[in-house]
């Protein structure tokens, strides 16, 4: 078996399946059986009080944005859909925002991602559901040189499933192939 190099450095920031953030202090060890790296994270905890603290996380790691720099213009998106412009200085709100996705370094990227929960909220809304059923039939919308329609017979991360062909279909033309390709599925062609 050939070992991988580990998909993390030291310094990147990166962010594991709970939400928590940090920086990858050292590579931990190597895990034959799951062809996987363990990896050494320092926190990024400080915004409530408490020092960073190290803790080990294990393979579920995801690179994560790195905060901007003090002063830096960032965007963000409002409850009410309203995308605003500041300068970043660290506070509390600030990291709060980061963690949920909701900073943005150029005014694009915040359209671009209002853009895309919007069609989320109408997918839902037109009898889209997150909830994978198990043994039931879980219509999903994907691309391959055009929007498609297929069960899947296991869940997929970030997916919205229809209980019916039809209502999937229905979606694609109530939202429009454009958009969902685009702000969904990420396909700008």
């Amino acid at each position: 078996m050939e070992i991988k190099d580990p998909m993390y450095k030291p310094d990147d920031y990166v962010v594991n399946g709970q939400g928590a953030t940090g920086f990858v202090v050292r590579v931990r060890d190597y895990n034959f059986d799951d062809n996987e790296y363990t990896y050494i994270v320092k926190l990024d905890d400080d915004f409530i009080g408490e020092e960073p603290f190290i803790i080990e996380f294990e393979y579920n790691l995801e690179p994560c944005q790195e905060p901007p720099k003090e002063g830096d213009e960032c965007f963000f998106i409002t409850a009410i859909g309203n995308v605003f412009s500041r300068k970043w200085d660290g506070t509390y709100y600030d990291i709060r925002n980061m963690e949920t996705g909701n900073v943005f370094l150029t005014k694009e990227e915040a359209l671009v991602d209002l853009e895309r929960r919007k069609v989320e909220t109408e997918m839902l809304r037109l009898g889209g559901r997150r909830t994978f059923k198990k043994g039931e039939n879980n219509w999903f919308i994907y691309y391959n040189d055009g929007l498609n329609v297929t069960v899947l017979n296991e869940s997929a991360q970030g997916a919205i499933y229809f209980d019916l062909e039809n209502e999937a279909y229905k979606a694609i033309k109530i939202i429009g192939e454009s958009r969902i390709k685009r702000y969904l599925l990420g396909v700008n062609k």
